[in-house]
């Protein structure tokens, strides 16, 4: 008996175990902020990593002298608050970009005739400083980024490429050589403390050239490092660009590509280059990844593979022509994990009060899609979702009334451009009205989670990196009480916040299913925790 009594706690305590080392997701601190149609719903939420987040509310209510209130709200990581204050600008900036380093979160904005202001501000005491830049006309930024008391602006200043560094403390500014006489764009800028060096990813405007991509590495003085030109392939495309610097001379270039002039995506590459010199460029078909197309269901599914063996028996690639909104690179475990959203754009007009005219490298590079409507300038009022994504769209595409997620995918590369796992979550077909980061995805050691926030719902998936699970948890949205149901969302995606932690927000409104009284519009901020099965021992639930 004492021998049957021991062995039932024995896998009692087995079982109890074995549930605390299971990866796991959990929904935690939840905070809203109610609207008010007189001041409008521009939210925008920056993140400062491990110190918390800035919530940047552009209140539309006037002020006086041509003014606006930038009301700014810095949160803890329990979404606490740690101080308010109100910044007055000026009516006619538009905020375009925005980066936080070494406890200092910069607000760039742009003015009528392309001129800039940088409003910095202390995540530590809300103090502020405002900069100015003015010196170039005809200057349209694309990219941004501060190291110490430089700025960097990448962009076109008229038809040309530029990157200008300006010291604010000095006013002194320098522009980088060797690009601005090229008949390209820029694509990727980084600007990376650790090396000492500012990279810059060009992609070539015309097919006639002879060389599709540039690469241009600089030191924080601006004088050039290396300089890498790509000779043009007339099988490949590339489309999106994810740039990381992994040494003073080395750059590691991850995107998606297509074949022959397409503008539609059949797989990612992994390019990178040494001392001015190629050291490698992989391409990878969706075709041949283990878990891509287990989305399908299994007899679309085979008919798929067999069309594609019949073209690879050949030697011929059968074309797979996706839409891709792809994601920022993470550097997780010793690796580097690229993903994205595979979409189809809604071209029938529909109720939506979006629409967007297409043209490369004009409404969709920047982070707040200054140029979607004449409306977007200055202080409109209106949403915009945090996890927006910032490639172009193609411009060859047709107008767009939103965008229907089909899946998501991701994929592990090492550092010499292999790949190492990949892995897909199925979207159930789910329309959002921008183009946003509609999943997202974290790996560790040995495990890989997407996850969604949906207007009622969070779902997630957790599987083996390798190892492809239909297995979807769908969790109802832990705020929403029983007597109150959301009956208007509008999605702002779920954003990378520090480490295995992440943000949701967006608008929701509430109602109420018993007072009219208690029925509210709110902006939303719900952090989202994933628990790697490592660390479920140590810190249970």
């Amino acid at each position: 008996m004492k021998q049957i009594l021991r062995n039932f706690s024995i896998l009692i305590f087995l079982l109890f175990i074995s549930g605390l080392v299971k990866a796991q997701v959990f929904q935690k601190e939840y905070k809203e902020w109610e609207i008010e149609d007189k001041n409008g719903e521009d939210y925008k939420v920056m993140t400062a990593e491990e110190k918390g987040v800035a919530l940047i509310f552009a209140n539309t209510a006037f002020q006086k002298n041509s003014k606006r209130s930038l009301d700014v709200t810095f949160l803890d990581t329990s979404l606490e608050k740690v101080w308010e204050k109100s910044y007055l600008v000026d009516n006619m900036l538009d905020l375009i970009d925005y980066q936080y380093i070494n406890e200092n979160i910069y607000l760039l904005f742009e003015k009528p005739s392309n001129k800039y202001h940088i409003l910095k501000i202390n995540i530590i005491d809300g103090s502020n400083e405002m900069i100015i830049y003015e010196e170039v006309k005809n200057f349209y930024v694309t990219d941004f980024s501060v190291l110490d008391s430089v700025v960097f602006l990448g962009g076109m200043v008229k038809d040309s490429p530029a990157v200008i560094m300006y010291n604010y403390r000095t006013g002194n500014s320098v522009v980088t050589p060797s690009i601005n006489q090229l008949k390209a764009y820029i694509v990727g800028m980084q600007v990376d403390e650790k090396f000492g060096v500012v990279s810059v990813v060009l992609k070539s405007k015309n097919r006639s050239n002879e060389y599709s991509v540039y690469i241009a590495t600089y030191d924080l003085e601006g004088k050039l490092i290396f300089n890498f030109p790509l000779e043009r392939s007339l099988d490949y495309n590339f489309l999106t660009f994810r740039p990381m610097v992994t040494a003073e001379d080395e750059m590691m270039v991850l995107g998606t590509y297509a074949l022959n002039s397409d503008d539609k995506t059949q797989g990612v590459y992994a390019l990178k280059t040494k001392d001015s010199h190629l050291e490698y460029l992989r391409f990878y078909d969706f075709g041949y990844f283990k878990n891509f197309f287990n989305y399908l269901v299994e007899k679309k599914q085979d008919k798929l593979m067999v069309k594609i063996d019949k073209k690879r028996e050949k030697d011929k690639i059968y074309p797979l022509r996706f839409d891709v909104f792809v994601h920022d690179l993470k550097i997780v475990e010793d690796q580097i994990v690229f993903s994205g959203d595979i979409y189809e754009p809604i071209n029938e007009s529909s109720n939506s009060s979006l629409s967007y005219l297409n043209g490369y490298y004009t409404g969709w590079r920047d982070p707040y899609f200054r140029q979607v409507s004449n409306e977007g300038k200055g202080f409109d009022g209106e949403f915009v979702p945090a996890a927006l994504i910032i490639d172009p769209i193609p411009k060859n595409q047709p107008i767009s009334y939103g965008f229907t997620h089909e899946n998501s995918f991701a994929c592990g590369f090492n550092s010499d451009g292999v790949m190492l796992w990949d892995n897909t979550f199925s979207d159930d077909d789910i329309e959002v009205e921008y183009p946003i980061e509609f999943s997202n995805v974290y790996a560790d050691y040995d495990s890989a989670v997407f996850l969604q926030v949906e207007e009622d719902f969070l779902r997630y998936k957790i599987s083996g990196l390798k190892e492809f699970t239909d297995s979807v948890t769908v969790d109802s949205i832990a705020y929403i009480k029983p007597e109150e149901k959301s009956s208007y969302f509008d999605n702002g995606g779920l954003i990378d916040w520090y480490g295995p932690n992440f943000l949701a927000s967006g608008i929701r409104k509430i109602k109420h299913k018993y007072n009219n009284n208690l029925t509210r519009e709110v902006f939303f901020l719900q952090k989202v925790v994933y628990i790697p099965r490592k660390k479920a021992v140590i810190e249970g639930n």
